[in-house]
């Protein structure tokens, strides 16, 4: 509602250089969080009463369309993430997925959804031209920063101060190109969890920090409908919510971002 209102200008954005920001000043942060809350949303749209379906069928048309509102890039691959997991345990993708490839009509389909998703991806990355190419080169200096202190890093919390210094001395050997000079500011995240975690923490927080995610993503239990395991049928969707978290972070600042991670944890 909060971003709707923005919209339609009943209330200012939070921000000059966006319209519709949400109660944050980067409209990623909102936009991320209405991703993770997906996952129930369609829990309570597939396992609810029909008041209840009601309900989540309104609020999931109203978070996909402030997040189209919201133009978050990251938001998008979010989603499809979700709707992905969730389609694949709810209608049994697996098995299907199986029979399908065994004809030449299943490959078929299969280049077909390569295709769309490629189409999708390049679509995603000249939507925010500017965006895309200021994050490669912040990635492109934080991997100069990963080869000088690959094991142990600069040490956490010391990304904003380490970085900045490191782009300035990047900038000094007049190696940048006018592309670099034109998308480069003054930098507070990697916009990318795991290689910020490799700048902080070196190959040993990267390691730790993706074991953790690894951790939580597998053994999964299988859907069992039974009244006895209702709770268990809830696993499927926190699945969904855990790897969009984990995916969001290749693309974004999912952990600095309070409301995401905070949902997440």
């Amino acid at each position: 509602m909060f971003c709707l209102l923005q919209y339609f200008q009943v209330i200012g954005s939070k921000a000059d250089l966006f319209a519709v920001t949400g109660t944050w000043v980067n409209p990623n942060v909102t936009a991320m969080y209405l991703v993770m809350v997906l996952p129930f949303v369609l829990y309570f749209l597939m396992k609810g009463n029909k008041m209840v379906r009601i309900i989540a069928l309104a609020t999931l048309c109203s978070i996909c369309l402030v997040l189209i509102l919201l133009k978050c890039r990251t938001a998008f691959i979010g989603v499809i993430i979700v709707l992905t997991i969730v389609a694949a345990y709810q209608f049994n993708f697996f098995s299907v997925f199986k029979s399908v490839i065994t004809t030449i009509k299943g490959w078929l389909l299969i280049l077909i959804a390569i295709s769309a998703i490629i189409v999708v991806g390049v679509l995603l990355y000249n939507s925010k031209a500017s965006s895309t190419h200021g994050r490669q080169l912040i990635w492109k200096i934080c991997l100069q920063m990963v080869a000088k202190k690959p094991l142990i890093g600069s040490g956490y919390g010391q990304f904003e101060h380490d970085y900045n210094l490191a782009q300035a001395q990047y900038f000094k050997q007049g190696t940048t190109t006018k592309q670099e000079v034109a998308n480069a500011d003054y930098v507070k995240m990697a916009y990318n969890e795991f290689l910020e975690n490799t700048v902080e923490g070196g190959v040993i927080g990267l390691l730790l920090f993706t074991a953790f995610l690894v951790s939580l993503l597998i053994g999964v239990p299988k859907i069992n409908n039974s009244p006895k395991n209702e709770m268990q049928a809830f696993y499927p969707f926190a699945f969904a919510g855990i790897a969009c978290f984990v995916v969001m972070g290749f693309f974004n600042f999912t952990v600095q971002a309070i409301p995401v991670m905070v949902l997440f944890l």
